[in-house]
Protein backbone atom coordinates (compact mmCIF):
# COMPACT_ATOMS: atom_id res chain seq x y z
CA UNK A 1 0.00 0.00 0.00
CA UNK A 2 2.81 2.54 -0.67
CA UNK A 3 3.40 5.03 -3.09
CA UNK A 4 7.29 3.97 -3.45
CA UNK A 5 9.19 0.54 -4.42
CA UNK A 6 12.53 0.20 -2.78
CA UNK A 7 15.12 -2.74 -3.80
CA UNK A 8 15.82 -5.83 -0.83
CA UNK A 9 19.18 -5.95 0.80
CA UNK A 10 20.16 -8.95 -1.50
CA UNK A 11 18.53 -7.62 -4.66
CA UNK A 12 21.17 -6.93 -7.91
CA UNK A 13 20.32 -4.21 -10.56
CA UNK A 14 21.22 -5.77 -13.71
CA UNK A 15 20.44 -2.11 -15.05
CA UNK A 16 23.50 -0.51 -13.38
CA UNK A 17 26.93 -1.27 -12.68
CA UNK A 18 25.85 -2.11 -8.84
CA UNK A 19 26.28 -5.90 -7.42
CA UNK A 20 24.37 -5.05 -4.32
CA UNK A 21 21.88 -2.53 -5.44
CA UNK A 22 19.38 -2.72 -2.76
CA UNK A 23 22.76 -2.86 -0.05
CA UNK A 24 23.29 0.46 -1.62
CA UNK A 25 20.07 2.07 -1.69
CA UNK A 26 19.61 1.14 2.38
CA UNK A 27 22.52 2.75 2.77
CA UNK A 28 21.50 6.17 1.17
CA UNK A 29 18.46 5.68 3.21
CA UNK A 30 20.16 5.42 6.31
CA UNK A 31 22.25 9.02 5.37
CA UNK A 32 18.92 10.36 4.92
CA UNK A 33 17.24 9.72 8.57
CA UNK A 34 20.29 9.26 10.59
CA UNK A 35 20.36 11.49 13.89
CA UNK A 36 17.26 13.61 12.40
CA UNK A 37 13.80 13.64 13.93
CA UNK A 38 11.38 11.53 12.18
CA UNK A 39 7.48 12.50 11.98
CA UNK A 40 5.28 9.55 9.96
CA UNK A 41 1.97 10.77 8.86
CA UNK A 42 -0.58 8.18 8.65
CA UNK A 43 -2.62 8.42 5.12
CA UNK A 44 -5.99 6.18 6.49
CA UNK A 45 -5.75 2.37 6.01
CA UNK A 46 -4.95 1.05 2.28
CA UNK A 47 -6.25 -1.74 0.59
CA UNK A 48 -4.64 -4.14 2.39
CA UNK A 49 -5.48 -3.04 5.96
CA UNK A 50 -2.00 -1.63 6.57
CA UNK A 51 -1.40 1.93 7.19
CA UNK A 52 0.01 3.78 4.97
CA UNK A 53 1.92 6.84 5.90
CA UNK A 54 4.27 9.63 4.74
CA UNK A 55 7.73 9.64 6.52
CA UNK A 56 9.43 13.10 6.98
CA UNK A 57 13.06 13.63 8.08
CA UNK A 58 13.21 16.75 9.75
CA UNK A 59 10.78 18.20 7.13
CA UNK A 60 11.90 16.44 4.05
CA UNK A 61 9.84 13.21 2.48
CA UNK A 62 12.07 10.36 2.75
CA UNK A 63 10.43 8.55 0.07
CA UNK A 64 10.42 11.44 -2.17
CA UNK A 65 14.47 11.88 -1.22
CA UNK A 66 14.99 7.89 -2.20
CA UNK A 67 12.99 8.19 -5.74
CA UNK A 68 14.57 11.68 -6.23
CA UNK A 69 18.04 10.01 -6.13
CA UNK A 70 17.05 7.22 -8.16
CA UNK A 71 17.17 5.00 -4.87
CA UNK A 72 13.40 3.63 -5.57
CA UNK A 73 10.21 3.60 -7.68
CA UNK A 74 7.26 5.35 -7.68
CA UNK A 75 4.72 2.45 -7.12
CA UNK A 76 1.96 3.68 -9.59
CA UNK A 77 -0.10 0.60 -8.92
CA UNK A 78 -0.58 2.72 -4.93
CA UNK A 79 0.19 6.64 -5.65
CA UNK A 80 1.26 8.96 -8.20
CA UNK A 81 2.80 11.24 -5.52
CA UNK A 82 6.35 10.45 -6.53
CA UNK A 83 6.19 9.91 -10.05
CA UNK A 84 7.17 13.22 -11.74
CA UNK A 85 10.60 12.62 -9.35
CA UNK A 86 10.97 9.09 -10.58
CA UNK A 87 11.14 10.76 -14.14
CA UNK A 88 13.59 13.55 -13.53
CA UNK A 89 15.98 11.23 -11.51
CA UNK A 90 15.64 9.00 -14.78
CA UNK A 91 16.20 12.18 -16.94
CA UNK A 92 19.25 13.28 -14.56
CA UNK A 93 20.56 9.61 -14.25
CA UNK A 94 20.79 10.12 -11.01
CA UNK A 95 21.55 7.62 -7.97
Amino acid sequence: DGGIYSPEIKQKCILKDKSFFGLEAKKYLIDIISEKKIICKNRGVGKYKRYPAVCYAEGKDIAREMVSSDWALANRKYSLDYVKDEEKAKLFKLG
